[in-house]
Parts: C-alpha cells; structure tokens; sequence
C-alpha cells in the first residue's frame, strides 16, 4: 500500500518539479525556449567552450528529462515495482535539485515518494 501512495506522492512531485522548471524558463528567460530549437545538434563545441546560451539550453533540456523521469518512477512505483521506482524517483529527484531545482515542494514530495517506495519492500 505505501508503494502506491509513494507512486501518487512521487507524480505529484514530479508534476511540480516540471511545473516550477516552466515558470523558471518563461519568467526569466523566454527566448531560451527559441535557442533550444534553433540550436544545431552539433553545438557541443559551443557548449564546451561556456557559451551560456548552449549551456542554459542544455541545463533546461536535463532539467525537464529528470522532471519527466520523477513521473515515470511514480508510475512505477503505482504498478507495485518499489525497488525500481523508487531508485529512479530518489535519483532523479536530487539531479533534478542540483540541475536547477524546479520547485522545493517538488523536490521533497518527489523524495518522499520514493523513500516510501523503497521502503515497501520486504
């Protein structure tokens, strides 16, 4: 039981995660969005080189997959899979804070979601 409810906990947390990585894009820097797609996939010379447009490009694409990843190990952890989604919700959720953060609240409840998961194994 604690599996599951981790698994709601973890998508919820995941969701804000996202949801505050969002609002860190369009309130702070709209036209990173409009990088993103114009970028050449070659630009990891640029982005090698500190060019900080790349690199904040870079930092917002990790930043989303992490976020997305938190909601896959809720899903996980739903289907009664606690060790495997709650390995990938612990882990991602701290990648996701040291990538950029997203929300706080995000973060923990993702976090705790997947300490109850882990912890529903017996």
């Amino acid at each position: 039981m604690s599996a599951r409810v981790g698994g709601v906990i973890s998508i919820v947390g995941g969701a804000l995660t996202l949801y505050g990585f969002a609002l860190q894009i369009l309130k702070e820097n709209p036209k990173l969005l409009q990088a993103i797609f114009t970028y050449p996939p070659s630009s990891l010379p640029n982005l090698l080189a500190g060019e900080t447009a790349a690199l904040e490009a870079t930092f917002l694409v990790l930043s989303i997959a992490f976020a997305a990843s938190i909601i896959i190990g809720g899903v996980l952890l739903l289907q009664r899979r606690g060790l495997a989604g709650g390995s990938i919700t612990l882990t991602f959720a701290v990648l996701s804070l040291l990538c950029g953060g997203g929300w706080g609240t995000g973060f923990l409840l993702a976090f705790i979601g997947g300490v109850l998961g882990l912890a529903s194994q017996r």
